[in-house]
């Protein structure tokens, strides 16, 4: 079970802005120290997730189709942080749209605080 202090850490609302920054980079292709920024948030924002995640998949029953997709989502978001991206702006761009997919699948297993 999620706590409300989990969903304090994670600020949905800051999340989905930084989603929108990302597609934007992408279309835009920003200076390379704009996008630095964003994808230094956006790796806050997935480490944070991934943490999340894997305690969700651990509570999970152990041969659940809803255990199973979690870890698929965490290790398609680990492959996701440990790229590296290209020394320029299309690179960084590409990295932080990577990094934005990764995210958008790990948000779907966030529960609305109650």
């Amino acid at each position: 079970m999620i706590t409300t202090q989990s969903h304090r850490r994670l600020n949905r609302a800051q999340i989905r802005t930084d989603l929108c920054k990302a597609v934007d980079a992408y279309v835009l292709i920003p200076p390379i120290h704009e996008t630095a920024r964003l994808i230094a948030r956006l790796t806050r924002h997935l480490t944070g997730l991934i943490r999340l995640t894997e305690r969700q998949a651990a509570a999970c029953a152990p041969e659940s189709v809803d255990r199973w997709m979690r870890l698929a989502s965490l290790e398609r978001a680990r492959v996701a942080l440990g790229k590296r991206p290209e020394p320029d702006a299309e690179g960084a761009a590409d990295h932080a749209l990577t990094l934005y997919w990764a995210l958008f699948e790990l948000i779907d297993y966030l529960r609305d605080p109650t």
